[in-house]
C-alpha cells in the first residue's frame, strides 16, 4: 500500500532525479509577486516586494476592524494608494514576561508575544531563501505603532485546507511545505505554530503566520520532533549562513538575548539534520523546494 510516506519519499526523489536533467530542462519558476490578490480577487499592480512594501508604509488607511481569530488583538485594515486596494492585518501586542504558564500546562520561561516578532520573522526567512511571510512593515495606525502584513486573499487555514479532497501528488507538494515550515518554527522557537497559524492560498502556497510568540532567549529546540524534512535550499543556507549574518538581520527587530537565542539554535538545527542525513541518507531527508511550490497563479 503507498503511504503517505512512501508517495513523499517519490516526490523527493523525482526532485533531485530533476537536478540531473539537461541544461535545456528548466524548473518551474517561483510564483510572481504580483499573484498577490486584492479585496476582489484581482492580482495587485505591484511588480516586486519593495513595491509591496512602499504600498503598506504609504497607503491610507480606509477602515480597521477585529481580525477574526486569534487572541492578540490583531486588526484587518483595508488600504488604499492611488485607486489600489488592499487588506493587512495590524499586530501591535507587546508582552514579555519570565515565565508563562500556557494552556496546556507547559511552563515557558523568557515569555515574549511581541508584534515585531513578525519583521523579524521575515527577515530570517528572507536571509535563508525562503518566500513563505507575507510582506511586512512597521506602522502606525490609529496612534499605535505595530507590524502591518499583507492580508493572503483566498487563502485558508489548515483545519479548513484538511478537508479538501486532493490528488496525492499535491497532498505531498503541501506536506513537504509544512514540514520546511517546522525547520523554521525551531530555529525561531515558535511555539504558537497551530492549525490557524499558517494558511494555504487558492494555489497551494503554504504561508507563515502569525510569529508573535517566537524569538525567545530560550536555546534549546521546541519541538526536535517534528524536524524531519528540510529544503536542500534552506540546508544549505543553515549551514553556511554565519552568526554575523543572522545578527544583522534581526538586530533591527531583536534584542540581543533574543538573537543569541537564535544563533544557539541554528546550530542545534544544523546538527539535528545532519544527524538524520547520515542516518536515513539524503534522498530520504532533503528535497527541492522549487519542485512543491506552485510556479505560477
Amino acid at each position: 500500500m503507498w503511504t503517505c510516506r512512501k508517495l513523499a519519499a517519490v516526490a523527493i526523489a523525482a526532485g533531485m532525479a530533476a537536478h540531473s536533467q539537461p541544461a535545456a530542462w528548466a524548473a518551474p519558476s517561483r510564483p510572481d509577486r504580483s499573484g498577490f490578490l486584492g479585496p476582489d480577487g484581482a492580482p495587485l499592480p505591484f511588480a516586486d516586494t519593495s513595491q509591496i512594501l512602499d504600498f503598506l508604509r504609504e497607503a491610507e488607511v480606509v477602515s480597521s476592524k477585529r481580525a477574526p481569530g486569534g487572541v492578540t488583538g490583531a486588526r484587518k485594515v483595508l488600504l488604499e494608494r492611488d485607486g489600489v486596494r488592499a487588506h493587512a492585518v495590524f499586530r501591535d501586542v507587546r508582552i514579555e514576561e519570565l515565565v508563562r504558564k500556557l494552556p496546556d500546562g507547559r511552563i515557558q520561561p523568557f515569555f515574549r508575544d511581541h508584534c515585531m516578532n513578525e519583521l523579524a520573522a521575515q527577515a530570517l526567512a528572507r536571509a535563508l531563501g525562503l518566500d513563505t511571510v507575507p510582506p511586512t512593515v512597521v506602522r502606525k495606525v490609529k496612534g499605535k505603532v505595530g507590524a502591518l502584513q499583507l492580508w493572503i486573499e483566498r487563502a485558508e487555514t489548515e483545519t479548513s485546507f484538511r478537508e479538501r479532497e486532493l490528488a496525492a501528488v499535491e497532498r505531498i507538494k503541501h506536506r513537504l511545505q509544512v514540514e520546511q515550515m517546522h525547520v523554521f518554527d525551531n530555529l525561531i522557537n515558535n511555539t504558537d505554530r497551530n492549525l490557524g497559524n499558517f494558511l494555504t492560498d487558492d494555489v497551494g502556497r503554504v504561508w507563515y503566520i502569525d510569529h508573535t510568540r517566537s524569538f525567545s532567549r530560550v536555546p534549546t529546540l521546541p519541538t526536535p520532533t517534528r524536524v524531519d524534512r528540510c529544503s536542500r535550499a534552506v540546508w544549505e543556507r543553515l549551514r553556511e549562513i554565519s552568526d554575523e549574518e543572522i545578527t544583522d538581520a534581526l538586530s533591527p527587530h531583536l534584542e540581543s538575548p533574543e538573537i543569541e537565542g537564535v544563533l544557539a539554535r541554528r546550530h542545534l538545527l544544523v546538527d539535528l539534520l545532519a544527524t538524520r542525513i547520515d542516518v536515513a541518507g539524503p534522498g530520504r531527508v532533503l528535497f527541492g523546494l522549487e519542485y512543491v511550490l506552485p510556479a505560477t497563479r
